[in-house]
C-alpha cells in the first residue's frame, strides 16, 4: 500500500490537473473519481467491521468521526 501511495503521489505531481486528457476529461476529474472510488472501499471495510462486530481502529474513529461504543 505504501508503494501504491507513493506511485499515486508521484502521478499527481507529474500531471497538470487543469489540462484535458486524451479522453476529454480533466486531470482533476480523474483524481476526484479515484478518491471517490477509494472512499467507497473504506466504507465497505467499515460496514464489514460493523456487521461482524469487529473493533474499528482508533485512527479511523478520529479521522472519520465514527462513534465509539
Amino acid at each position: 500500500m505504501q508503494r501504491s501511495d507513493a506511485a499515486m503521489a508521484d502521478l499527481v505531481k507529474r500531471i497538470d490537473l487543469t489540462q484535458r486528457l486524451t479522453d476529454g476529461s480533466y486531470g482533476y476529474e480523474v483524481v476526484q473519481r479515484m478518491i471517490e472510488h477509494e472512499m467507497h472501499h473504506h466504507g465497505q471495510m467499515i460496514n464489514f467491521l460493523f456487521c461482524h462486530q469487529l473493533p474499528i481502529p482508533e485512527s479511523w474513529h478520529e479521522k472519520w468521526e465514527l462513534e465509539r461504543e
